[in-house]
């Protein structure tokens, strides 16, 4: 067989084999295979590397084709991997070769070649986290992008009270936009007496609330406690004031103003008068004021000609005065101390009322022994008439019968009580002054008049106190009453203190009838009456006290010569009385009568509008329509 038998793709006889070959020798090959592979007779393009080109320097030996690589190493620069099959420099073999680290691509090697698609919209990326001003991280035309929150987006605080609304900056952060400006309205724009429109400060809504203790709501009113803020905007309701507090004309229970004492009631030492409704004056007993009663008494009341008007009444020893609706007053009766007048000019009787000379704006007006007082609405007191111990002047002298004139030193007087030789007067805030005679120490000044037990008993010498002078100890008197011998003063506590002689009892102390009392002879300092506790007036008598209780009943104490403890002594044998002892049958009485120190007798005003009276009725003053005896039992008033 020979070369010519051979043809196309094995052109040559290989004599060995018998077989027709591609190839011999390396001259059977051409330029894309030169060499002839001895072993299989096929032209190939290399054995090794020498016969490899630039563009494919390897020879694959396996294949005995030169190739652009046969490792990795080979390659580089944008084809860095040595594809396995082909034996070519690729971009990639896998996505994950064509990882461009963008979230929002998606990675694809197709034939050793990357394409990085973009990733649908809004598909999620970078930061999931949510915040006000910063939405999830989406992807946009292939671009993670972060979703900011426009500028002044609302976040953070909104609509907090004296805070501005905070707002995204839009990069991602909360601005937080600070306080609003002090005082600008916020809250609650309520406006009262307590709570001021709520305003903003140091950013906070501030409530503005009164000062704890600043008045508001009810002000003023009789026997009530003034109503004041408590602090937290609320306008408290502080009740009505402690029983026995001062009042306008009295002091306060069960917050009702209660006269301090009866001004409605008067007496001397025969005879008894009425203020009534109308305000005109009745009297009965001694027709002392020439009212034509027959054999000169009055046996039921009587009306007082003139006496019109009037506000207030005090009866002297022998005189009658009363505060006329302007202001004034007007006096009849005796007038030998000027008493009527206060002229300073004397007369023996004077039957028609008459103007005080020199008062205007009186409130109260007291009677004592030939020489009277009156308190005026400045808070000041004026006397006039009989002034032998200083008591109707207080500016250190005495004698002599002293025209109408201002009690020095003095204010804020709220009650004052002529007795029988001084007077005393009670300060708005609870302390008592008295002047004029000290017998038995009745000033109350601490300074000791009669010697105490162990010495002779005998009286030392006594000398006036002329100006007006402190109570000692006492700081809350809500009323006072001078009497002969004696002075007493209800407390605001509803206690009754008392100073002066003892001889009867009157100081209401009890103990023992004799020297060993440390009380027997009397004493300048206050001491408590025994058993009291809720007085709301106090009236004297010769030797005597009375006491209105808050209960409407009525104790009495010191002598009861003449029934006017209320007690029958021809039964019992209380001639005197060192303890408080209830009056017989009284229960409702709201006033007490006022009256000088030399009477023996009382009256009160019931609820029902009958006015009782007891103890010496032998001129008729007790005005049940008999004279000529005492009633140690109150017996009612005829006629009212």
């Amino acid at each position: 067989m020979a070369d010519a038998d051979c043809m196309g793709l094995a052109p040559r006889c290989n004599p060995s084999t018998q077989t027709c070959v591609a190839c011999l020798s390396n001259l059977d090959c051409g330029d894309s295979a030169p060499l002839c592979d001895t072993a299989t007779h096929t032209c190939v393009e290399c054995f090794t590397d020498e016969t490899c080109s630039s563009t494919t320097p390897w020879c694959n030996t396996t294949t005995h084709t030169c190739v652009a690589c046969l490792s990795d190493d080979a390659c580089g620069g944008t084809t860095p991997w040595c594809d396995s099959a082909l034996h070519s420099c690729v971009e990639c073999r896998t996505a994950g070769d064509c990882d461009d680290t963008h979230e929002c691509t998606t990675d694809i090697c197709l034939a050793g070649v990357c394409s990085n698609n973009a990733a649908a919209d809004a598909t999620a990326c970078g930061d999931p986290t949510a915040t006000e001003c910063d939405n999830p991280d989406t992807c946009l035309n292939g671009t993670c992008v972060p979703n900011f929150k426009g500028p002044g987006a609302a976040c953070g605080d909104q609509g907090i009270d004296c805070k501005q609304d905070d707002g995204c900056d839009g990069a991602g952060t909360c601005v937080d936009a600070g306080f609003i400006a002090d005082t600008t309205a916020c809250g609650d724009p309520t406006d009262t007496e307590c709570d001021n429109p709520d305003t903003c400060l140091a950013g906070a809504c501030a409530h503005n609330y009164e000062t704890a203790g600043i008045a508001c709501g009810d002000q003023g009113v009789e026997c009530y406690a003034d109503d004041s803020c408590n602090g937290a905007g609320v306008c408290t309701d502080n009740g009505s004031l402690p029983d026995h507090s001062p009042c306008g004309g009295g002091f306060c229970m069960a917050a009702t103003c209660v006269s301090l004492q009866s001004f409605k009631i008067a007496k001397s030492g025969w005879t008894s008068c009425l203020l009534d409704d109308t305000g005109a004056v009745l009297c009965w007993g001694d027709d002392m004021f020439g009212l034509g009663c027959t054999d000169g008494e009055c046996l039921v009341p009587t009306p007082v000609p003139g006496m019109e008007d009037i506000t207030e009444i005090t009866m002297g020893e022998s005189n009658l005065c009363g505060i006329f609706g302007d202001g004034t007053v007007h006096c009849l009766g005796a007038n030998g101390c000027a008493q009527v007048t206060g002229t300073g000019v004397t007369s023996a009787f004077e039957p028609t009322p008459i103007e005080v000379f020199g008062i205007a704006g009186a409130v109260q007006v007291s009677g004592g022994n030939c020489f009277a007082c009156a308190l005026l609405d400045t808070g000041k007191v004026v006397c006039w008439g009989d002034n032998v111990d200083g008591q109707a002047s207080g500016d250190g002298t005495t004698g002599g019968n002293r025209a109408t004139s201002e009690i020095p030193g003095l204010s804020n007087i709220v009650q004052v009580s002529a007795g029988d030789l001084h007077t005393c007067v009670v300060r708005a805030d609870g302390h008592a002054f008295c002047w004029g005679h000290n017998g038995g120490g009745k000033i109350g000044d601490g300074v000791p008049q009669w010697n105490m037990p162990g010495y002779d008993g005998t009286q030392t010498v006594i000398n006036p106190v002329t100006t007006p002078t402190e109570v000692v100890t006492l700081t809350d008197v809500a009323s006072i009453t001078a009497s002969n011998c004696g002075t007493c003063a209800v407390r605001r506590t509803g206690e009754v203190a008392c100073w002066g002689e003892n001889s009867e009892g009157e100081l209401g102390v009890g103990g023992t009838w004799d020297s060993s009392n440390p009380y027997y002879y009397g004493t300048s300092t206050p001491v408590s009456v025994v058993g009291i506790t809720d007085a709301i007036a106090i009236a004297t008598g010769y030797l005597h006290f009375c006491a209105l209780l808050q209960s409407g009943g009525v104790k009495c104490w010191g002598w009861n010569g003449n029934g006017q403890l209320g007690v029958d002594a021809s039964i019992d044998g209380l001639w005197e009385s060192n303890l408080p002892v209830d009056v017989t049958n009284v229960t409702h009485a709201v006033e007490l009568s006022l009256g000088v120190a030399n009477s023996d007798h009382y009256c009160v005003l019931l609820a029902s509008g009958e006015v009782q009276c007891w103890g010496d009725c032998y001129s008729g003053q007790c005005g049940d329509g008999t004279s000529g005896s005492n009633r140690p039992v109150p017996v009612t008033v005829l006629g009212l």
